[in-house]
C-alpha cells in the first residue's frame, strides 16, 4: 500500500504541530516519507504544506531517517519564514507551492482518519497483553521476535515505539501521528 505523487511512491504519513514564534497555535507539518530508495541512498520525505522535499541523511536506519526528515522540514521551512519576515517588514509568507493534487491530500487525510478510528484502537487493545512486554521493556525486542509478530501486531509495536522516539528525541512536537499509506 502506498500513495504515488508525482512518480515517487510514498509509504508513510505524519502530521504533528511543531511551536514556531511566529504562530501562537503553533505550525501544523503534514509529511509523507518513502520506504528506502537504492537509487537515492536513504529515504525522502515531502512537505504537503509546501512541496518541500527532503532526503535523509541516516540512510538505512528507518527510526533516524524519519527524524532526520522531520528535522529538516521543519528546520528548513520555519528559517525560511523567518527570513521572509526580516526582509519583509515582520510580514509572513503565503507558500508559493503546495502539493495540490486534490486526490493525494484526499488520500492523505482518509488515511489519517482511518489511523484516528476505533479500528486502531481496537487493534491495539487485541494485540496489547502480546506487546505489553515490549512496551515496558524495548530493550527485549529482536528481529527474531518482531518476526514472529503478524502484521497488525508489528505495526502497532512500530508505531509506538516510533512515537516513543519521536517524542524522545524531538519533545516539542506535539500531536504527532504516524500512519500508513
Amino acid at each position: 500500500m502506498c500513495m504515488k505523487y508525482k512518480g515517487v511512491d510514498y509509504h508513510y504519513a505524519f502530521e504533528f504541530t511543531f511551536p514556531v514564534c511566529y504562530n501562537l497555535h503553533g505550525e501544523t507539518f503534514r509529511i509523507v516519507i518513502t520506504d528506502y530508495m537504492e537509487e537515492i541512498q536513504g529515504y525522502s520525505g515531502l512537505c504537503l504544506e509546501n512541496e518541500l522535499f527532503v532526503v535523509s541523511e541516516n540512510t538505512k536506519i528507518e527510526f533516524s531517517a524519519f527524524i532526520d526528515i522531520i528535522n529538516e522540514v521543519v528546520d528548513i521551512t520555519t528559517s525560511s519564514v523567518m527570513s521572509y519576515a526580516e526582509t519583509h517588514n515582520g510580514c509572513f509568507p503565503t507558500p508559493h507551492r503546495k502539493v495540490d493534487d486534490a486526490d493525494f491530500v484526499e488520500k492523505f487525510n482518509k488515511a489519517k482518519e482511518s489511523s484516528e478510528s476505533k479500528y486502531y484502537q481496537e487493534l491495539l487493545d487485541k494485540h496489547y497483553d502480546e506487546l505489553k512486554k515490549y512496551f515496558y521493556n524495548p530493550d527485549l525486542i529482536t528481529k527474531e521476535t518482531y518476526s514472529m509478530l503478524e502484521p497488525d501486531a508489528k505495526y502497532c509495536l512500530t508505531a509506538f515505539l516510533l512515537r516513543l522516539y519521536i517524542y524522545t528525541k524531538l519533545p516539542q512536537i506535539k500531536g504527532f501521528k504516524i500512519f500508513k499509506i
